[in-house]
């Protein structure tokens, strides 16, 4: 340790959650789709009062198709590729090695927040095509959730994936808040 860190008073909290890149940057979403100007508003506040830092997950559509990607169906049908799949299982294994980082050097992650509705990123229910001009939400994990479950059960690290609805048709916003301040100890 150098004898400038040695004696220096440190704050942090040694508590990381991972969020779902378009919660906090809603610019990378697809056109049509953001629900708010910049951040996802009505989860920051509760992040920021838990002294939680946060990891931005990488957003593998941005990554796959760029951000001016066209609306298409937005369902897991849309992107279920194999070159899809393996950018999300690339993605997925950087973001478990960093988790995996930080749960190393101690540090506590009550949970990673991914986004209800997203064919990348649902926890519990995905858009799924049912005719070419239809698409309904059903049970399931988005295509980088998944990836991400593999990864993360490689590593033998077990963190609740909670899922947040950014409108009413995608999920109980009130609940899925509430179920984040639990994990949070908030």
């Amino acid at each position: 340790m150098s004898g400038r860190t040695k004696n220096v008073k440190d704050h942090r909290s040694h508590r990381i959650v991972g969020v779902a890149h378009c919660l906090l940057n809603q610019n990378a979403k697809v056109a049509g789709l953001a629900s708010h100007r910049g951040v996802f508003a009505p989860l920051i506040p509760l992040l920021q009062e838990s002294g939680v830092g946060i990891i931005q997950l990488p957003c593998p559509e941005l990554v796959h198709l760029g951000p001016a990607r066209p609306l298409g169906t937005d369902t897991v049908e849309q992107y279920d590729t194999s070159p899809y799949r393996a950018v999300c299982s690339e993605l997925a294994r950087g973001a478990v090695a960093e988790l995996c980082a930080y749960r190393d050097a101690g540090y506590e992650i009550p949970c990673v927040l991914g986004v209800e509705g997203s064919p990348s990123c649902s926890v519990s229910r995905v858009p799924r095509l049912l005719a070419p001009d239809r698409s309904e939400l059903r049970p399931g994990r988005g295509l980088f959730t998944e990836a991400l479950v593999v990864e993360l059960r490689a590593a033998a690290l077990q963190l609740p994936l909670l899922g947040i609805p950014e409108s009413p048709e995608t999920g109980d916003l009130a609940a899925a808040l509430a179920e984040l301040r639990r994990h949070l100890g908030r």
